[in-house]
This record gives structure tokens, C-alpha cells and sequence, in this order.
């Protein structure tokens, strides 16, 4: 059957293995005129299935019907209850049941290819983060986006930076850090810490959100980006963001700021982004995102060579180096002659 179609839209379709029937569609705010007991009923959206028939249905006979085309709803929550009554073709009641339990709860959408990735893959290393995924449901314009990185990354500052007695430069996971703040240094004494141009973490869409995005850290692992947009996202739109430094490219002696990876190489854990409404609602989500695959971090100010150059001579191999991440206890150098 052809779909009835309102303002342009298709509609709904009723299919039925008993009897020809129609259906039309009665949106939000529609009133419903009830002429046997001469009152207006107010429905949400409305599907008013039609008899086309040439014989009434039965009584106390139970039938069944399907709409296809029906939009669940676009949040994960509880479904409340349906209602349903029947009419007379001039328009009283007949029978009816206001309160048709409906399922307990609507599962969030799921977000399509999806990825988050670092700028850099080294261990160690400290880079924007790029977050990319296709949608199900629309985005409203302040809706918020939560994001979960795996173990090992954290939301940083550069570990190799020095601190002043008593100060806590690293701020590690505070998205409004900035270096240029005043530090105590003796009673009364301020003196400017760090460069003369703070650096923060920011949210900075790419793809398919227009408007401001607003960084929230929850702790070293978990972020959250607030839309203040426009224009609600569509389905299906390829979305992309980044939490960036943008002060990265300005020679300032400041430590860098953005997300460290493992400071060991090899795949790491999964991520999860969670797209949700402004009151915390769930509307897609993907909770095992691939994670990436952590390269080994590079070794600097690296200096190998024997005492005595002497050709059979045995003697002492002199090493030197620095290296990217910690070396921890127990772990181990190894070189290869």
C-alpha cells in the first residue's frame, strides 16, 4: 500500500493479513473529535488506522496489524504507555485502553565508524586528539558528547617540566590550564610562573557541528564536549573534533598540553564515546571503539662506542642515552653489537 504522506514526508504503512485498512497520520497538538460524548481529545502523535473493508471485524476476536514506519524515539529512556481506541465512522467511541504498557526502555542508538586517534602514535608522546563518528540520531544544538580513553593516556602537560617549590605546574587534566598564573615564591612575593602566553586545551570541531564546543575533564581519562550550536546535526553525519593546544605553534617556553599516550608501545584499550542530551540522556553510543597501536618512543642523545679502538683489543663499551618514557625498576637496555 502507498504510504500517506504529510507536508512532503512519507508516512506511515499499515499492512494486515484480515483486512483491507488505511491509515493517516494525526501529529502533536492534534485534537481528535469525539461527537458521542461531545469532547475534544488531545493526542501526542497519532496513527488513525481505517476499516476499508466490506464487513465490520468481529467482536471479542482478537486481530493484528502492523505500522511500519514508525520513529522510535531518539533517546535512550523509559517508553511510558500507549492508548488505543476504536470509532465509529461518524465519530464516537467505541472501545478503548489508555494505558498500554509499552517496553521498559528504549536502548541508545549506535554510532557508525567510529574512531579516535592521536595526532602521534608514539609512547609517551603528547598530541591533539582527533574523535570521528557517523551519528544515528540528530545532535541537538546542546547536546554534549562524553568521551572515555583507555588506559594509559592521560590528559596532560608535559611531565619533563620543572616545578617551583610548593607549585603544581602540571594541572594534569584541567582543561582551563594556563601557565601564566602567580606563584607564591615567599610571604607576600608573586612572581609571574611560566611564558607570557597561557596555553589550554580546547575542543575544535572539524566536521559536522557548527558553533563553539566547550572542553569539561572529568578526571585524567574523561572528557566531555558541550555543543553550543546553531543547527541541530543531522542523522547520519560524518562528525569530527579535536582537543588541540592552540598556542602549540607559538615559540613560548611553556610545557605542551594535550593527550599522552602509553608511555609503553603496543595496542591499547578501547575507547567509548557516548553522544548524549543536554540532561544526560543517552542518544548513541559505541563503548568498544578500536583502540590504536602505540609505537616505541625515541631514544635521543644516543652515544655508543668502545674505550680502545684497537682491532681484538677487549675492554669497556661505552653507552649513553636519554630516554622518552621512564625506564622502570627492574626494566631493562638491551643493545645489539
Amino acid at each position: 500500500r502507498e504510504p500517506y504522506t504529510v507536508g512532503g514526508s512519507a508516512g506511515l504503512t499499515v499492512t494486515s493479513d484480515y483486512a483491507d485498512l488505511s491509515v493517516r497520520i494525526a501529529t502533536e497538538g492534534s485534537v481528535i473529535r469525539d461527537t458521542g460524548l461531545d469532547r475534544d481529545i488531545a493526542w501526542h502523535t497519532t496513527a488513525i488506522v481505517t476499516n476499508r473493508g466490506s464487513a465490520p471485524l468481529p467482536a471479542v476476536t482478537r486481530y493484528n496489524f502492523t505500522l511500519h514506519g514508525v520513529q522510535y524515539p531518539i533517546a535512550s529512556h523509559l517508553s511510558g504507555t500507549y492508548q488505543i481506541r476504536t470509532f465509529s465512522p461518524d465519530g464516537k467511541s467505541i472501545d478503548e485502553d489508555l494505558s498500554v504498557a509499552g517496553p521498559t526502555d528504549f536502548g541508545a542508538g549506535t554510532l557508525g565508524h567510529t574512531s579516535v586517534f592521536p595526532s602521534s602514535l608514539s609512547a609517551g608522546a603528547i598530541s591533539p586528539l582527533t574523535v570521528s563518528f557517523v551519528n544515528m540520531n540528530p545532535i541537538p544544538i546542546d547536546g554534549r558528547i562524553e568521551v572515555t580513553l583507555p588506559a594509559g593516556f592521560y590528559l596532560s602537560s608535559d611531565q619533563g617540566q620543572e616545578s617551583l617549590a610548593g607549585i603544581d605546574l602540571t594541572r594534569a587534566g584541567d582543561a582551563a590550564y594556563g601557565i601564566d598564573f602567580s606563584g607564591e615564591v615567599s610571604p607576600d612575593v608573586l612572581v609571574p610562573v611560566g611564558a607570557t602566553r597561557a596555553r589550554s586545551l580546547y575542543a575544535e570541531p572539524l566536521e559536522g557541528m557548527d558553533g563553539n564546543l566547550t572542553l569539561v575533564v572529568h578526571d585524567a581519562r574523561r572528557f566531555t564536549v558541550w555543543r553550543r550550536g546553531a543547527n541541530t546535526v543531522q542523522r547520519q553525519s560524518r562528525v569530527r573534533f579535536r582537543l588541540v593546544d592552540p598556542t602549540a605553534e607559538f615559540e613560548v617556553t611553556a610545557p605542551t598540553i594535550g593527550v599522552q599516550n602509553p608511555e609503553v608501545a603496543g595496542l591499547t584499550g578501547v575507547y567509548s564515546i557516548q553522544v548524549k542530551l543536554h540532561d544526560g540522556t543517552i542518544v548513541d553510543q559505541d563503548l568498544a571503539v578500536p583502540g590504536d597501536v602505540i609505537t616505541p618512543g625515541a631514544l635521543s642523545q644516543v652515544d655508543i662506542h668502545p674505550v680502545s679502538l684497537y682491532a681484538g683489543a677487549t675492554g669497556a663499551l661505552y653507552v649513553s642515552l636519554a630516554v622518552a618514557n621512564p625506564l622502570p625498576v627492574n626494566g631493562s637496555i638491551r643493545i645489539t653489537l
